[in-house]
């Protein structure tokens, strides 16, 4: 493995500048800022820097060279952006011990959901990585019902696709992205 670690003076903003460099970059790391939100200078929007990076963003709780991701939640959603979080994510998810691959569905559409996590479990079969596919039913408040699901999966980190708005408006974030960038859990978040 090759780390180059890079510097500069710039008057870009940082996801800016992050998103530029990370042209050659596999994976872009970085942990909740506790600073001022106001003070831009020293740290990054992480959302901005998800939705602009193309690359995944892995968002640590804390910096530990011995953190291992053992337990593995993929926070599946029909999307191009889970689609994407899940590809990006195979060099984890291949070491990790258990992996859940959830749906959070309206009771409408859960017989399909159950469909779509199956298939998101073949798929990961065929890279010889073994998943458990669940499919629950939508209470209301996703965010909420995941981070249970979080808590009760024991989950070291949640591979999710980030779903923003529209371009005028990409800090706001749907509740389930929105809640993961608050930093409860350690996320793989890809756009």
């Amino acid at each position: 493995m090759t780390v180059q670690w890079r510097s500069t003076y710039t008057t870009d903003a940082l996801p800016d500048y992050l998103a530029s460099e990370a042209r050659c970059a596999d994976l872009i790391v970085t942990s909740v800022v506790t600073a001022s939100p106001l003070d831009t200078s020293r740290h990054a929007s992480i959302g901005d820097l998800v939705m602009r990076a193309g690359r995944p963003v892995l968002v640590v709780l804390e910096v530990n060279a011995g953190t291992t991701f053992d337990r593995i939640v993929i926070a599946w959603k029909d999307t191009r952006e889970a689609r994407r979080a899940a590809r990006e994510a195979l060099p984890f998810l291949a070491m990790a011990k258990h992996i859940a691959i959830v749906e959070i569905a309206d009771e409408a559409d859960l017989q399909t959901a159950r469909g779509r996590v199956q298939d998101v479990a073949e798929w990961l079969l065929r890279h010889g990585i073994r998943a458990v596919p669940l499919a629950m039913q939508s209470y209301g408040d996703d965010a909420s019902h995941l981070d249970s699901v979080l808590r009760e999966q024991e989950a070291d980190l949640v591979v999710a696709g980030a779903y923003g708005h529209n371009r005028l408006r990409e800090w706001a974030f749907g509740g389930v992205t929105h809640s993961l960038l608050q930093g409860k859990h350690s996320a793989l978040l890809s756009h």
